[in-house]
């Protein structure tokens, strides 16, 4: 688009079109396939910051133990986290081709070069988008993370429901107790919005079922 891409009007006069991109939305597989970071897979996995570790590293120690330089990605809070900056993204990805250049020429191993991408957290590609002066994105200025999934549809909120839930049938509480303690919770901004985990019950001889909004239908102590 800042090449310009021509229009015409149905009144047949013709304008050149230009454009910048100023807000990349997508959750992190999508973010993933189109701007090649490595994510959750990565040490460094945060596509935004240049020092969010990976709490729960599965093949060595997390890098917020080995260093203060690195914030663990449960850290709450945020003035811990070091912004990454296009001209700092710029040289990761130049980096990266000069990576995969030794690759190639059999100076570093495949390992090496993959640990390389892990540590930095993003991929190399020969189709950069990074790099791509026509396109000109500043990354870490435009990615949004998908508040829909942040939140809601394997979020956060998914999450909390699904172990409260959990902790309701474990104490085999009442269908009706459920009820009464839910009321006491209100939803901000919308203070009057009472708290509604469940839709609809449906009793049969020792138990009631719970269909939340949240989680599959749960039976519970009648």
């Amino acid at each position: 688009m800042r090449s310009g891409v021509s229009v015409e009007l149905h009144s047949g006069e013709r304008y050149i079109i230009f454009a910048r991109v100023k807000i990349f939305l997508a959750d992190i597989p999508a973010i993933k396939e189109c701007i090649y970071c490595k994510g959750h897979a990565g040490i460094i996995c945060c596509p935004m910051c240049l020092n969010a570790a990976h709490h729960a590293a599965k093949e060595s120690i997390p890098w917020h133990v080995l260093t203060d330089q690195c914030v663990s990605t449960t850290t709450l809070d945020l003035t811990k986290f070091t912004k990454l900056t296009r001209e700092v993204l710029h040289e990761i990805a130049r980096r990266l081709s000069a990576s995969y250049a030794d690759l190639q020429s059999g100076r570093i191993t495949k390992d090496e070069f993959e640990l390389q991408q892990k540590i930095r957290g993003w991929n190399y590609t020969p189709a950069n988008v990074i790099l791509n002066v026509r396109f000109d994105l500043d990354l870490p200025m435009i990615i949004m993370v998908d508040w829909a999934h942040v939140y809601v549809h394997d979020g956060l909120a998914d999450v909390e429901f699904g172990l409260g839930m959990h902790t309701l049938q474990k104490h085999s509480k009442k269908a009706l107790d459920i009820q009464n303690w839910e009321t006491t919770f209100s939803c901000s901004p919308c203070q009057n919005q009472r708290l509604k985990l469940h839709t609809c019950s449906m009793k049969t001889k020792n138990t009631t079922t719970i269909r939340t909004r949240s989680s599959p239908p749960m039976a519970v102590s009648s």
